[in-house]
């Protein structure tokens, strides 16, 4: 998004105009007046534009992303995108993730006992299925953005925000992982969502934890020690921190069930 606010606001000063002349448009933005104003005058051809978006998708393929709601993120798109990925077929003795129903909890792991007493499936996101043996299977994620406008045309949403892999590693971003129940869950599929890249790290609850870093959620009423079933914390990490833990996205199944071999 910066790349294609830098080359804005270069063609907009080419014109002599002050981007603050710009007439407020609340349906098109920031990039959307200067667009129009500049195929208007006959500054940017169709042509161009077309050529101008092309090449922001290619440099940006998740940042619609950055522009959807946390639970859309990461309920709707996220959670979604990797099951469609690791399909399980029920009734078969294969490999496979599945959404964590309270049904499937209940019938996959007639023992389970929530440590806070909550309904079943209420903190873990997925059941690992291996053959015979099942694994539960908890999804914690973050968008690797600055908190203030730092593109060449001052605008402040999401997306104009967001950070690509190269920059997020220049700036050394720290992925904010939220709600980690070590007590909770046999692995954590931790993914880090950038405009161009995005990274999953797969950690069982004792490799997150030596791995360092974790904090109490609520450091004045919540529970201080990571070893307690109860605890709930989180934890900053820049790209390389958990950089033993990478996997791409297609390893994602594999690695959780050697994880736990």
């Amino acid at each position: 998004m910066r790349k294609l606010n830098k080359n804005l606001k270069d063609m907009i000063e080419k014109t002599g105009l002050d981007i603050e002349q710009l007439p407020e448009d609340n349906l098109l933005g920031a990039q959307g007046r200067i667009i129009a104003y500049l195929i208007s005058t006959g500054k940017l051809s169709y042509e161009q534009y077309k050529e101008m978006y092309r090449e922001f998708e290619d440099r940006n393929e998740y940042i619609k992303v950055f522009e959807m709601a946390p639970r859309t993120f990461g309920e709707t798109w996220l959670e979604k995108r990797i099951l469609e990925k690791f399909p399980y077929t029920p009734g078969t003795n294969g490999k496979g993730l599945i959404k964590a129903k309270k049904k499937d909890v209940e019938r996959e792991f007639p023992n389970y006992s929530d440590p806070l007493g909550k309904p079943f499936g209420s903190q873990f996101d997925f059941i690992c299925f291996d053959g015979c043996q099942r694994y539960k299977v908890e999804v914690k994620a973050c968008r690797a953005n600055s908190e203030e406008p730092i593109d060449e045309l001052g605008t402040s949403s999401l997306s104009s925000r967001a950070y690509s892999y190269n920059e997020a590693k220049k700036f050394e971003f720290k992925f904010h992982f939220q709600q980690i129940k070590p007590g909770f869950c046999d692995v954590f599929i931790l993914v880090g969502v950038c405009t161009d890249k995005i990274l999953y790290w797969i950690l069982t609850p004792d490799e997150l934890i030596k791995a360092g870093g974790l904090s109490p959620q609520h450091p004045t009423s919540g529970i201080k020690d990571v070893n307690d079933a109860k605890f709930e914390g989180q934890v900053y990490k820049r790209i390389d921190d958990y950089k033993k833990f990478l996997v791409n996205e297609g390893q994602i199944l594999d690695m959780i069930i050697k994880k736990m071999h």
